[in-house]
């Protein structure tokens, strides 16, 4: 893959990225659990097919499809 952009990365961990540079690679290499919405106001399946969240909102349990 080529990318092309104004500068390079510092991190690869996204964990850790918080820079526009960085977030583009990770966000290209990574999958995410859950995506947000194209309106921001809830989310959507990513790895998770599933999600629940407690009674009392202080857990949230994620199922994964089995690969």
């Amino acid at each position: 893959m080529t990318y092309a952009r104004y500068a390079d990365s510092l991190l690869m961990d996204p964990v850790w990225t918080d820079a526009n540079v960085d977030i583009w690679v990770t966000s290209s290499i990574y999958e995410t659990l859950l995506f947000p919405t194209p309106d921001g106001l809830d989310v959507k399946p990513g790895l998770a097919t599933k999600w629940e969240l407690s009674n009392a909102g202080k857990t949230l349990t994620l199922t994964c499809a089995k690969a």
